[in-house]
């Protein structure tokens, strides 16, 4: 012992030493087992409730203690101290000598259906009391008991359960989970009975007998029982008697707490096979030994991982997709929801974990969920293809075919006369082919994928696409339905037939030319009877008209208003002639064929006794056309002329349709001639309807020709823009008066700001602020609010003009209607003649009585004027009335009225298109003076935002016709932006 100490002093720091020898004078080593290797001690502290454990490892020279100091620690020396002290042959205290300090026991006695558990004190006199508080109260005031470590779990273990009181009491409710933490405190060391008598504990929990066998030996079904053990006896809920022991009983969850569930058996059918394996047994396992002799169950795999099987099924450009949730390659299992179906092999141990990831992607990224099916069509259906690609490459997946092919689709073009067939073809050998129509709708949705035939997808052929695709798609829309292309639709196929190596057709050379350079167009003679010398563009014009008439081709002239496209139409005609025309121009068509083309007789056909005639040319009114539309599809026209062809701009017109199908009714050599100074007003669709009359096809449908050009330009897409110009271009014909009249008087437009009077001012206001808050909020809504929208816009502008328009309003005075007033007086003494436009016929009948009042003459054209050429002769005479009133819609085109160099407008409106035609009845050929142009505007009203507007609106015609940027027609966002701005 002395080597032992020895080597226990040399480890120890001095502090620490010295603290061992104190607590060996004080005799708190207490020897509990003594043997030739080791010695065991427990160490009474003040300090501490319960004794340290302090072990010597006499034959290793090595020592442990349960305390947290650093060994050897105080415990240590005072251990090896007592044992030197110690006789040699010093044995460890037996159970039931006195150690000289009372000792915690534990008496356990039977009461079914549980037990009672009672704390007694063991004298070293050997009597036994019962435990008169709670073990840490006592140890907290350092009562003399010698306490064990496992004593204090035992007594936490009891507190928590409401055990802890200080007389004996009944374990109900401690539990298996109770009952398992006191066996295995008490495993350790303890005096434990039960019903008197000495028993041991042990930790193992107690398992039933479980075996998995066939059931019968055909069908496939199982049979699971679950047995107890012979010779248990229960004692509580989780304790046992076994084998003379006490144990804690396991698979409760199973078995239940008492194991009153047993035996327990249960039948599996083929069915329910892999949802056992894979869900209820691993679950058993987990709590007992399941005995499942070989051959009983489907082998079991434990390497296989879930994956996503995609189940595809194209059919032509749609997709339907079915993704399941399987483990193995092949599927061994499905997992269905709830259900795991068995499909081949082996049964892999699921992870559920990985599958909840798995399916967390599949949502995430496809937005699919297992087993239900989901369609695609169309983009969406190339779109996701994509996705399933990039999902396959990161993802444990699989596909019941392969959707997208590796190989490369290859046009191919045949050009037979007019007839033109394109194919893609795979590069594969057997090759499958795409839709042309599919293809160039992929590469316009800026998707990578196209549907093939016969189901599945294919790569788009990119480069080729962006080089070829436009063209071709424009010269394919125009196709007829035997697949020929139009004349007019030949110049596209130029380029293309050159670059693939085509035959160029010959027309196609010739549009060509008109395209790239107006100058090469052989000029055509002026009829001889023409009295008149045509200025250089009109010839240019005469020359254009001609040499599409040759090849039976139509036309859209949309000179500058006042440039004489009457003329240049009229110099045009041959053959047998229609001229639609709106009702207030026919006179001035019969004018000037008389006065320039005197060698064609002109029928009017128009009124009430019209009939048609042989005459060279047939005048008529769109009011005719629509009614007579039948009557007029049966003549055989050579040429049909649509003057004002802003008119048919909305394809969904009554006028629109009479004129499409009077046009489809037309021979192949009928020429289509549409005049216009404002072919495009608003939208882009409206040049669509008037070329879906000039040149049926050539734009395409009109969804199409949305989707290609009208809304790319509307987004600002110059490309698109550049597009439609160039397909077009042959076709379409526009000179400004800037640009060809250098001899044409200036024109000045001048804003002439009114400002209100009060009265006028507080009743504007008012309305305003009423309409504005409402305005907004019915624009914001789902509804739209278009409707209210121009509603109260029309009541703002009537209050900027003149009270006596609003409902219900007198007033004779009006601060707009005097300062009109003022500068008619002052241009009628200075020799000059107006032109008074005004939206509102109401707005001329409060005009009339103030110019009476000043002696001032007018003459005025309406929509109810009769003989209208007889009020323009009246007023464009030398001696004529100084003042043409007119409403905008009757007099703003068709009409010439030199006489006049002054122009009022006295309401202004976001069209601008309308207002510059007005002005031009007086700017234009055959005018000596410059012209001025006046804009009554009230300030601080809604009509100064309308100003504002009218710029923008301006940029719309040349987008297309000239140079600039794209705009729309009024929308929510302009109506808003009046509101904002009107105050």
């Amino acid at each position: 012992m002395n080597e032992f100490l020895a080597a226990v002093r040399k480890a120890s720091l001095p502090a620490v030493w010295a603290k061992g020898v104190r607590l060996a004078e004080s005799r708190s080593p207490l020897l509990e087992e003594r043997s030739d290797d080791e010695a065991v001690f427990r160490v009474r502290v003040p300090e501490r409730r319960v004794p340290t454990l302090t072990v010597l490892d006499l034959a290793e020279t090595d020592w442990t203690c349960d305390c947290d100091a650093k060994l050897p620690c105080e415990h240590v020396v005072a251990a090896a101290i007592a044992l030197k002290s110690a006789p040699e042959d010093a044995e460890a205290p037996q159970r039931g000598d006195a150690p000289p300090i009372p000792r915690l026991a534990y008496r356990l006695l039977s009461t079914p259906p549980s037990v009672t558990i009672q704390r007694v004190l063991v004298a070293p006199s050997g009597e036994e009391t019962p435990l008169p508080e709670p073990l840490t109260r006592l140890l907290a005031r350092h009562a003399d008991i010698l306490t064990r470590k496992e004593d204090l779990d035992v007594e936490r273990i009891l507190l928590a359960q409401g055990q802890g009181r200080t007389r004996a009491s009944e374990s109900r409710g401690l539990g298996p989970e109770g009952f398992s933490r006191l066996i295995a405190a008490w495993s350790v060391g303890g005096d434990v009975t039960l019903d008197g008598k000495p028993i041991e504990a042990a930790p193992d929990a107690l398992l039933p007998r479980a075996r998995l066998s066939a059931a019968s030996k055909e069908g496939g079904r199982l049979r699971l029982e679950v047995e107890g053990l012979s010779g248990l006896k229960v004692l509580d809920r989780g304790l046992a008697l076994y084998k003379g022991a006490l144990r804690p009983l396991g698979a409760v969850n199973i078995a239940g707490a008492r194991w009153e569930r047993l035996p327990l058996v249960r039948e599996i059918g083929p069915e329910e096979i892999a949802e056992f394996v894979t869900d209820v047994l691993p679950g058993l396992e987990r709590e007992l030994f399941v005995d499942i002799p070989d051959g009983v169950l489907p082998g079991r795999d434990s390497n296989a991982r879930p994956r996503i099987h995609f189940d595809l099924t194209p059919q032509g450009h749609t997709l339907s997709v079915l993704p399941t949730l399987v483990y193995g390659d092949p599927a061994q299992i499905r997992i269905d929801g709830d259900k795991v179906v068995h499909l081949s092999g082996a049964i892999p141990k699921r992870t559920v974990a990985a599958e909840k990831e798995l399916c967390r992607r599949l949502k995430d990224e496809l937005s699919l969920i297992p087993g239900r099916v989901s369609h695609f069509d169309g983009g969406d259906a190339a779109r996701f293809a994509k996705r399933l690609q990039a999902f396959q490459a990161s993802a444990a997946s699989s596909v019941s075919r392969e959707v997208v092919t590796k190989a490369s689709l290859v046009p191919e073009l045949r050009m037979e006369g007019s007839k033109l067939e394109i194919r893609f073809l795979t590069e594969e050998e057997q090759p499958r082919e795409a839709r042309a129509e599919l293809v160039f709708q992929a590469f316009e949705d800026r998707l990578d994928m196209v549907p093939l035939l016969d189901g599945g997808w294919a790569p788009l052929p990119a480069d080729w696409l962006s080089r070829y695709g436009d063209k071709i798609q424009e010269i394919l829309a125009a196709r007829n339905p035997k697949g020929e292309v139009p004349l007019y639709a030949m110049e596209g196929m130029t380029d293309v037939c050159e670059e693939l190596g085509l035959p160029v057709p010959r027309e196609a050379e010739a549009l060509r030319r008109i395209a790239q350079d107006f100058d090469s167009i052989p000029e055509a003679p002026v009829p001889e009877q023409v009295p008149v010398t045509l200025r250089s563009y009109q010839r240019q014009g005469l020359s254009w008209l001609m040499f599409l008439q040759k090849l039976g081709l139509g036309a859209v002239l949309a000179d500058d208003m006042g440039l004489g496209k009457t003329l240049q139409a009229l110099c045009a005609l041959s053959g047998k002639a229609l001229v639609i025309c709106p009702k207030t121009v026919v006179f001035n068509w019969a004018q000037e064929i008389a006065r320039f083309r005197p060698d064609l007789s002109v029928n009017v056909y128009h009124g009430p006794r019209r009939t048609l005639t042989d005459a060279d040319v047939t005048l008529t009114t769109f009011a005719v056309l629509r009614m007579d539309e039948e009557i007029l599809k049966k003549v055989s026209w050579d040429q049909v002329v649509f003057d004002e062809a802003q008119a048919i701009k909305n394809p969904e017109s009554q006028l629109a349709r009479s004129a499409f199908a009077l046009s489809d009714s037309l021979s192949e050599t009928s020429q289509r001639i549409a005049l216009s100074g404002t072919p495009i007003e608003n939208r882009l669709d409206e040049m669509w309807s008037i070329f879906r009359f000039t040149h049926p096809g050539l734009l395409g449908a009109r969804r199409e020709f949305a989707r290609r050009y009208a809304e790319p330009i509307e987004r600002g897409d110059p490309e698109a823009r550049q597009r439609l110009k160039r397909l077009v271009k042959p076709f379409l014909l526009r000179r400004l008066k800037r640009d060809v009249l250098s001899d044409l008087p200036a024109r000045t437009d001048i804003v002439l700001t009114v400002e209100l009077e009060q009265e006028e001012r507080d009743l504007y206001d008012a309305i305003f602020a009423m309409k504005r808050k409402e305005v907004q909020e019915a624009l914001q809504g789902s509804g739209g609010g278009i409707m209210a929208a121009l509603e109260a816009l029309l009541r703002l502008r009537q209050a900027a003009c003149h009270v006596g328009l609003l409902p219900g309003q007198e007033r004779s005075r009006s601060s707009k209607v005097e300062a009109l007033m003022a500068r008619l007086e002052e241009a009628e003494a200075d020799g000059h003649k107006c032109i008074v436009f005004s939206q509102w016929t109401s707005f001329l009948d409060l005009v009339e009585p103030e110019l009476k009042a000043r002696n001032i003459g007018f003459v005025r054209l309406d929509g109810s004027t009769e003989n209208r050429g007889a009020v323009v002769e009246k007023f464009q005479a030398e001696d004529g009335p100084p003042v043409f009133l007119s409403s905008l819609k009757a007099g703003g085109t068709g009409l010439n009225l030199t006489a006049a160099d002054h122009v009022f407008l006295l309401d202004p409106w976001w069209n601008p298109a309308a207002e510059d035609q007005a002005a031009d009845r007086a700017h234009r050929i055959g005018q000596l003076r410059a012209v001025t142009v006046y804009r009554l505007i009230a300030k601080d009203t809604i009509e100064e935002g309308i100003l504002a507007l009218q710029s923008r609106k301006r940029e719309l015609s040349e987008a297309i016709l000239d140079e600039g940027g794209a705009s729309t027609g009024i929308t929510k966002e302009d109506l808003l932006a009046l509101f904002e701005a009107g105050a």
